[in-house]
């Protein structure tokens, strides 16, 4: 018995070490176990490979103005936004503390890009009419999808749809002044 119960517990552990805590989504190592597959799958199926990079904006001024309670909230809700338009050609991580990662393997179109960020939006949207929260949610978010013939190229992907968020988080930025 002490065999099975010992197996159980390190299966469990193992388990809880792929999982972000707070979200319940992947973490960064959860991620890191699940890509080469992923992204190796895509490369043989002649699929398209999808980033999707997602950061919060002005979650330390929510941290600072309501507390730490109040910016885990916009961290789930936020995890609960991207999950809920996941299927399942597609890992979910949290790699930050407010920086989310989905890739995903399909014969993405621009339109199935542009809708994936419309609905991960309108969840965000939806979520701060309702709450009656003193502050928003808001997020910046950059995509990029294509063909990928290598599996190490996998960082180029990242990178670029980091640049789009990041160019996203700036325009955003310029909007709120």
């Amino acid at each position: 018995m002490n065999a099975l119960e010992f197996y159980r517990v390190n299966k469990k552990l193992y388990l809880s070490s792929l999982r972000d805590v707070l979200t319940g989504i992947y973490n960064r190592n959860g991620l890191d176990q699940n890509l080469s597959n992923l992204v190796n799958e895509t490369i043989a199926q002649n699929r398209k490979l999808m980033v999707l990079m997602t950061d919060l904006d002005n979650l330390k001024a929510t941290n600072d103005q309501y507390g730490h309670k109040e910016g885990d909230n916009i961290i789930t809700v936020v995890a609960k936004a991207i999950q809920s338009c996941c299927r399942s050609n597609e890992i979910c991580a949290r790699i930050g503390g407010d920086e989310f990662l989905v890739v995903g393997s399909d014969y993405y179109t621009e339109s199935d890009i542009k809708g994936f960020v419309a609905n991960i939006n309108k969840y965000i949207d939806d979520y701060n009419a309702t709450s009656f929260k003193p502050y928003k949610i808001e997020i910046s978010m950059g995509t990029y999808c294509n063909y990928i013939n290598n599996a190490g190229n996998i960082k180029e992907f990242i990178d670029k749809a980091d640049k789009v968020m990041y160019t996203n988080k700036m325009l955003n930025k310029s909007m709120h002044r």
